[in-house]
């Protein structure tokens, strides 16, 4: 399979349906899913999570989940996203990654790529990021990254706070 998009340390690449156990794996931890949703606890739930995905993924626009290893190792180190949020017409960038790759600066490193990706091959005008107000460390991601921090929206069955960052070649 292909590489989608790579960093100097990583890669991503379309999931497909043999990534059910790194997927149960990384949602079934309940410190990675602390922010997001209670961790899923069988295999079955995730496998619902997997089909889930396939519907709303949209490969040949550029927009989707994709699976990220180590370039190095090979290692899986978890997801990165770009779709739409919840039940809107803005575009999310997102991730989740196992906790041992927790503090290298994985969710950057990738986030910006991801970002670029989609400023410049997809071209679009905004990405914004949704976070719960106590994630701190996705928070400053996202202010690594470039976003701003400018609203708390209903999403995802929570009141999120939204960052924006804008295409600069449109701005």
């Amino acid at each position: 399979m292909k590489n989608f998009l790579e960093s100097e340390r990583l890669y991503l690449r379309e999931i497909s349906k043999e990534d059910l156990p790194l997927l149960f794996e990384l949602h079934s931890d309940p410190e990675v899913m602390k922010f997001i949703r209670p961790p899923e606890t069988t295999i079955q739930e995730t496998e619902s999570t997997l089909n889930r995905i396939f519907k709303t993924n949209k490969y040949e626009q550029g927009l989707g989940l994709w699976i990220c290893h180590e370039k190095n190792t090979g290692d899986f180190a978890g997801w990165f996203v770009l779709k739409n949020l919840d039940d809107t017409d803005d575009i999310e960038i997102g991730y989740r990654l196992l906790k041992k790759h927790w503090g290298k600066g994985y969710a950057t490193e990738m986030s910006k790529e991801l970002l670029k990706h989609g400023f410049e091959k997809i071209g679009l005008d905004k990405i914004v990021g949704a976070t719960r107000f106590d994630n701190i460390a996705s928070q400053r991601v996202l202010e690594k990254i470039g976003l701003k921090y400018t609203r708390v929206q209903h999403v995802y069955n929570t009141d999120a706070w939204i960052y924006e960052g804008f295409n600069p070649s449109k701005v």
